[in-house]
């Protein structure tokens, strides 16, 4: 008998000509009797019947190349405001970001959708969001991509041209954790944040609120 490894199709088959009585061990009597069916809001039915598409994580924290949680996860250093902007943001240069280069990917590998962060945890905005609250930790630039490392480029506006042109669907991520706001402190057991008190909440909603709006 030959010991050569059997294929996942050579498996399929071999349990179509057993009857189907098993399929990768599970018995078919645990099989569901029917499928379950997903109720979908009207509005997410494009979302639903895409089913394939890009989601890329990019911000100030891209320099470091290892992930988007490294100012609440990193232990050496253990980041402040201030240690982060300094040595993490300020070198943050993409220069070489090219919209067209990522849309033409994303269509030839078939996909519907594509959707960046517009703001991740850190509170770095990627475009200029130009709303007082959202300062770095000095209190004297506004804490975005245009503004505090001077870059001109919109990049979130150069890539939703780019997907459009090609009938991709362009979506921006906005996290409401903002570890760099005033109304915040990180909470590193958990890995999110915690309000200072329910007025700091408040101005926070009053700050984000347009912050989105101008996205």
């Amino acid at each position: 008998m030959s010991s050569a490894p059997l294929s996942r199709r050579s498996v399929i088959k071999a349990a179509a000509f057993a009857g189907s009585t098993v399929a990768f061990g599970l018995p078919q009597a645990l099989w569901p009797a029917t499928a379950e069916a997903y109720t979908v809001d009207s509005k997410m039915d494009w979302w639903y019947q895409a089913r394939f598409g890009m989601f890329i994580h990019f911000g100030s924290y891209s320099y470091l190349g290892r992930g988007e949680w490294a100012f609440s996860a990193d232990t050496n250093p253990l980041w402040t405001k201030s240690s982060y902007q300094s040595e993490v943001t300020s070198k943050f240069n993409p220069n070489a970001f090219n919209a067209a280069t990522i849309a033409q990917l994303a269509q030839n590998a078939g996909m519907k959708y594509l959707v960046i962060t517009a703001k991740h945890h850190e509170g770095y905005a990627m475009w200029d969001s130009n709303v007082p609250g959202f300062t770095d930790a000095t209190g004297t630039k506004q804490y975005n991509l245009h503004d505090f490392n001077n870059f001109q480029p919109d990049l979130l506006a150069q890539l939703k041209t780019e997907c459009e042109s090609r009938g991709i669907k362009f979506g921006l991520y906005y996290s409401i954790l903002d570890w760099n706001h005033p109304s915040q402190t990180i909470d590193r057991g958990n890995y999110y944040s915690d309000m200072s008190s329910l007025s700091a909440r408040t101005g926070y909603i009053n700050d984000m609120k347009p912050s989105c709006r101008n996205c």
